[in-house]
C-alpha cells in the first residue's frame, strides 16, 4: 500500500503484511494526484523506487544453462537480449533488483554499470565472509 503521512513529503510503501494495527486519525484524506501508478513501476523492479534513482542502461552476461529460465521469467519489459547470452535492460537499480540478481549470482554477471557490478561484488564477498 502507498500513501503519504502528514509531516513527510514523499511517497511511502506500507507493506501490508507487516502492519500491526490501524486507528482513526483526525487528519483530512487528501486524494493523489501526482503520481501516475500506470507509469511509478515502468523504471524499477518490485516497489522500492529510489528518491534519487536514475534510469540505466544494465548489461548482464547470463550463463548458458541459466538463458532459458531468464528469458521465459522476464525480470523487466526492457529485456533485450545481445549476442553470447549478453543482455541489456534499462531501468533504475533498486534493492529488489539486487536482490535478485545476487540470488543467481552464480548464474548472471554484471558486466555495465561498475557501480552495480561493485555493489553484487561486494555483496557476495560479505556473504562469503558470514558463511566462514
Amino acid at each position: 500500500m502507498f500513501g503519504c503521512d502528514v509531516g513527510f513529503d514523499k511517497l511511502t510503501n506500507y507493506a501490508l503484511d507487516r502492519i500491526v494495527s490501524v486507528k482513526e486519525t483526525k487528519n483530512t484524506y487528501v486524494e493523489n494526484t501526482d503520481i501516475d501508478f500506470d507509469e511509478f513501476f515502468e523504471d524499477i523492479v518490485g516497489v522500492t523506487h529510489p528518491l534519487d534513482g536514475v534510469e540505466q542502461k544494465i548489461r548482464l552476461k547470463v550463463a548458458d544453462d541459466f538463458v532459458g529460465y531468464f528469458l521465459t521469467k522476464p525480470i523487466h519489459g526492457s529485456l533485450k537480449k545481445r549476442a553470447d547470452n549478453v543482455f541489456e535492460l534499462k531501468l533504475i537499480p533498486n534493492y529488489e533488483f539486487e536482490a535478485y540478481i545476487f540470488s543467481h549470482s552464480d548464474k548472471i554477471k554484471v558486466l555495465e554499470p561498475e557501480a552495480l557490478r561493485n555493489k553484487i561484488i561486494e555483496r557476495i564477498e560479505n556473504a562469503r565472509e558470514l558463511q566462514k
